[in-house]
């Protein structure tokens, strides 16, 4: 097996090598340093090398990858090697077709996971690109035979209603749009009272206060935790003609994180958010969250006071992720009302995403029907073409800002779920084909 091991910093500043203290080191079982996937952490740590530019590149070198990055990247070489150990496989002789008929189809079918589960997509996705840039990395440092990843063109219409040409690596997991399982309103409704009543007093308000966040605003489970009461605006400041406020958030974002930073700052982002939902995180502020301060002093005379927003009513300390995940599916009620099995704080930021988009696209589709019923005396189906570009404006817009970040195969994702909704069955097919072309 492969473990992964990050360097002390501030030992690493001390041997004047603090430059490459972000990035990981790979360990064989017993404990060897695996050397070629450590310098090859490492060129990409550096920006020497990255996918599809080569050592070479000058963007690569001007380019260095965040510290949360390389330890994703590092996870997933240390997934992808001792995937190899356990299979009796080299990766020295490994082809690009025998990786995806072995790593990307044992993940796909569940036989590399631990919980016999197919993954996502995008987790299938992000592995075996890292898997295929260390392989490519190798071949060019002489540690294996050449190694080539096979590509096809790609079209895809931009927002400004011309065609683009790309490439992409044959055999990738595409998601399908019927796996995007998104809850109805009522659903989300249902779920979070259920949260509220089913977990005893003050300790419902603050679960459904955490659920809730993420439904309102789109920010992940971890933003939510670390979110500082001090960052919540009073609402009497706001101008009463304003019905939502613009508001930075840093901590436990996505992006120029260092992994050793114990207040977990990443790159600064805005969320949307309400005023109403402003208000009501505002009470919760001055009533509940002033009792679980009350218990921490108590349980903890002198200590400093948690800065998070929200806090334990029995402890008064802040909320780890595994206990948010709990108030999110329910964990110990007898009654639950789940939207369905899967549903977690990552789909809820992709509810988020979809009802901003539909909401959105559906006045301007009461434009285009005005429009055309003016103009021609009867309504009309709007085209693929102006879907795709209206959609794709709207997640620009409206979208991508506030949830940090958005790709192509999310993008693409969220206008087929999109065209789901306005269009026939027929239509989604049509449109699925006219992506794929």
């Amino acid at each position: 097996m492969a473990f992964l091991e990050m360097p002390d910093k501030r030992r690493s500043e001390e041997l004047g090598i603090g430059q490459i203290s972000h990035i990981p080191v790979i360990w064989s079982k017993d404990w060897k340093l695996m050397a070629e996937a450590s310098k090859y952490l490492t060129s990409r740590g550096l920006g020497q090398w990255a996918p599809r530019m080569g050592k070479q590149s000058l963007y690569s070198i001007a380019s260095k990858p965040a510290a949360n990055s390389m330890l994703l990247y590092a996870r997933n070489l240390e997934h992808f090697l001792t995937y190899c150990e356990r299979r009796n496989l080299e990766w020295q002789e490994i082809s690009y077709e025998q990786l995806l008929n072995s790593y990307q189809t044992e993940m796909h079918n569940g036989q590399a996971t631990n919980s016999g589960g197919p993954l996502s997509p995008g987790t299938i996705n992000n592995r075996v690109d890292t898997a295929c840039d260390f392989l490519t990395y190798a071949a060019a440092q002489g540690w294996r035979r050449p190694f080539a990843v096979s590509s096809e063109p790609i079209r895809r219409s931009a927002a400004s209603g011309n065609r683009t040409s790309s490439t992409c690596r044959v055999g990738r997991v595409r998601a399908n749009p019927a796996d995007l399982r998104l809850p109805t309103r009522s659903e989300i409704k249902n779920w979070l009272e259920c949260v509220l009543r089913g977990f005893p007093g003050v300790l419902g308000i603050t679960a459904y206060m955490m659920c809730r966040m993420v439904i309102e605003t789109a920010m992940r489970a971890e933003e939510v935790i670390l979110f500082r009461a001090d960052q919540l605006p009073n609402p009497d400041s706001i101008d009463p003609s304003e019905q939502a406020v613009f508001i930075p958030i840093k901590y436990g974002t996505k992006g120029g994180r260092d992994p050793q930073d114990i207040e977990k700052r990443g790159k600064v982002r805005s969320i949307r958010m309400s005023r109403e939902w402003l208000v009501r995180l505002n009470d919760y502020k001055r009533m509940t969250r002033k009792l679980a301060l009350k218990v921490h002093k108590e349980l903890y005379p002198g200590a400093t006071l948690p800065k998070e927003l929200f806090l334990s009513p029995y402890t008064g300390m802040p909320y780890s992720y595994s206990r948010f995940r709990e108030f999110w599916v329910q964990k110990g009620l007898l009654n639950k009302c789940l939207p369905f099995e899967a549903w977690s704080p990552h789909a809820g930021r992709h509810t988020w995403a979809c009802y901003q988009l539909l909401e959105r696209m559906e006045a301007e589709l009461d434009v285009l029907r005005f429009e055309m019923k003016a103009s021609r005396g009867e309504a009309t189906t709007p085209s693929i073409e102006w879907t795709t570009r209206i959609g794709e404006t709207l997640i620009k817009l409206h979208v991508q800002p506030f949830l940090g970040h958005v790709n192509q195969e999310t993008t693409d994702l969220y206008l087929r779920w999109l065209a789901g909704q306005v269009q026939s069955d027929r239509y989604v097919r049509e449109w699925s084909h006219w992506l794929d072309s």
